[in-house]
């Protein structure tokens, strides 16, 4: 009801206000407030991980789809699934290898994620004002492979 709203509206808030403003590290939430974060963010990454395995699938499926764009959306799809794994560990406890995992696991691939998003904007970008072409870039496509995981992994460490 109304209480379970508020304390999701609660969790939420307060998380992203002590990240965003670096308050302390420690967990001021309840044991109720923390089961509720993990389950809103395990259901928000099947959610991902169902519609990005879908743009994976279509793009596998249908060897029209098979351009540098669709190409830069399957990599954000990728990236997206692989995340959203990462984030089905629940809360595991501090200094586990499930911890571990997670953490390489979400900070990696949404960096990735973010990263491919760039690369589909500055595609377009660069298409749209007839710097290069398509085919320019499509034959540049292993550089931006090589652009982002190099900043991806240099980010994340």
């Amino acid at each position: 009801g109304g209480d379970q709203m508020r304390d999701i509206a609660a969790a939420i808030i307060l998380g992203l206000c002590g990240s965003v403003y670096g308050a302390d590290t420690e967990d001021n939430f309840t044991a109720k407030q923390d089961q509720t974060i993990v389950t809103v963010a395990a259901v928000f990454s099947v959610f991902s991980f169902i519609g990005s395995s879908f743009i994976v699938f279509m793009y596998l499926r249908h060897p029209k789809l098979r351009s540098l764009m669709f190409r830069l959306v399957v990599w954000i799809s990728v990236s997206d699934i692989i995340s959203s794994l990462g984030l089905l560990f629940g809360n595991p406890s501090d200094g586990s290898g499930a911890c571990y995992a997670q953490a390489v696991l979400t900070q990696l691939f949404q960096i990735a994620s973010m990263l491919w998003t760039v690369a589909v904007a500055l595609v377009v970008q660069m298409v749209w004002s007839k710097s290069r072409t398509l085919a320019q870039l499509d034959a540049d496509y292993w550089k931006i492979h090589a652009v982002v995981w190099g900043t991806t992994v240099l980010l994340a460490i």
